[in-house]
């Protein structure tokens, strides 16, 4: 079967489990979690038949290469993660005591420039 097909297929699966969750009114009546379980069968199926398709095993190397990755990074600390948030927030004050004087001192220039009409 071609990967279109495979693709088409999950799509469907997609809208199948949503059109049974929120529009079919057979199955409005249902309770909800049976809805939900019907609407967990159904993406699961689509994952697994995208999955089989060349496109799916990528993005499936692709999610391991990227959990590989993830687990090599040195998270830091919460000391350092506080330490950082503080300087974070006091550069944040600096700047924006910076951008403050800076539209004052445009806004005192813009003044004389005018002259009093202005």
């Amino acid at each position: 079967m071609s990967d279109q097909i495979k693709f088409g297929l999950a799509l469907l699966l997609v809208i199948a489990g949503i059109s049974v969750y929120y529009f079919v009114d057979y199955f409005v009546e249902l309770p909800d979690f049976l809805r939900i379980i019907i609407l967990l069968f159904a993406g699961s199926g689509a994952v697994a038949l995208a999955l089989k398709t060349a496109q799916g095993q990528e993005a499936w190397e692709f999610l391991l290469d990227a959990r590989l990755e993830v687990r090599k990074v040195i998270w830091p600390t919460f000391d350092e993660t506080v330490h950082y948030t503080l300087i974070v927030l006091a550069m944040v004050v600096i700047m924006a005591l910076l951008m403050w004087f800076l539209d004052a001192l445009l806004l005192w220039v813009m003044r004389i420039l005018a002259g009093p009409e202005g």
